[in-house]
């Protein structure tokens, strides 16, 4: 019987798991302006309503590249560096089962409710995983990895942060080992600049939330309005630090010990399908997939 494509869906049971995070969230996430609860409770309604482009914009590249790389013998360790929710772990695990191969994943997050979120996923898929919580520029590797992934983590990081990360996944990956990410070039931005929602950016979103959310609400066991105030209080707190040009972000990998086997943003095409609401998170911005190779 012949594998089905690469294209085809990781399992993401958006509408069981959004409740799951929701009380997770409220069980271990701190709260108020620094805290993460309120990302962490609404991230899964957020894609379940279908709010935000995210990992599942790049859902082929993800997929094709994991499959490709899923050798039993020399890309069987896997890294996940960071995640909001249980997508990456989904996207390796679909890919490694059409290959044939049994990855060992490790999740490390400095959050709890991510990891408890990707070990729930992981029993109902019916493997085993293990997740660290800690600082990644603190994480100690039992061994060298053969893959790190994760996907629009980058774009959140200060300049030295990100330094600190690349060789983080130079010291963990085995030489010859992949960095498979995705990462938002904001042409034109300062390189770690922040940038924010303007207002009426904001009112929009909210008002693209609700009607989403009332398209659903027979799906959704919190109330439209709900899920419209906290797509609106997303819109007001986000911040993202993105990269001002495709040199700065090629640049951070080459100097780091990394040479770039994959670096494009998929065209037109790609770009139509990864256009967020809002112009400033959105209009004038690219995300390149990458696959990148220890030095």
């Amino acid at each position: 019987m012949p594998l089905p494509p690469a294209s085809f869906l990781p399992d993401e049971p958006l509408r069981e798991s959004a409740p799951v995070a929701y009380r997770l969230a409220h069980r271990h996430c701190p709260s108020g302006p620094e805290g993460c609860r309120d990302y962490h409770a609404m991230w899964q309604y957020f894609r379940q309503i279908g709010l935000l482009t995210t990992i599942g914009t790049n859902t082929d590249f993800l997929v094709a590249t994991l499959r490709g790389l899923a050798d039993a013998d020399s890309c069987r360790r896997v890294l996940i560096s960071a995640t909001a929710d249980y997508g990456m772990l989904a996207h390796v695990l679909h890919a490694y089962r059409l290959a044939g191969v049994v990855p060992e994943v490790t999740v490390v997050d400095m959050c709890e409710t991510p990891l408890a979120l990707n070990r729930w996923y992981a029993e109902r898929a019916g493997v085993t995983i293990r997740t660290c919580r800690a600082n990644l520029l603190e994480f100690r590797a039992d061994g060298p990895f053969d893959l790190v992934c994760t996907h629009s983590f980058l774009g959140r990081l200060t300049q030295e942060v990100r330094a600190g990360v690349l060789d983080k996944w130079h010291e963990v990956l085995r030489p010859g080992g992949h960095v498979v990410t995705v990462a938002r070039v904001r042409y034109g931005a300062p390189d770690g600049g922040v940038t924010r929602y303007e207002p009426a950016e904001i009112v929009e979103f909210r008002d693209r939330a609700l009607a989403l959310a009332r398209a659903k609400e027979h799906e959704l066991d919190l109330p439209a309005e709900a899920i419209a105030d906290a797509a609106e209080h997303y819109a007001v707190s986000k911040r993202s630090r993105g990269f001002g040009s495709t040199g700065m972000l090629r640049a951070l990998f080459e100097d780091h010990g990394f040479a770039l086997e994959r670096f494009d943003s998929g065209g037109e095409e790609e770009r139509r399908r990864d256009r967020p609401s809002c112009p400033t998170l959105g209009w004038k911005s690219e995300r390149f997939r990458i696959v990148a190779v220890r030095r």
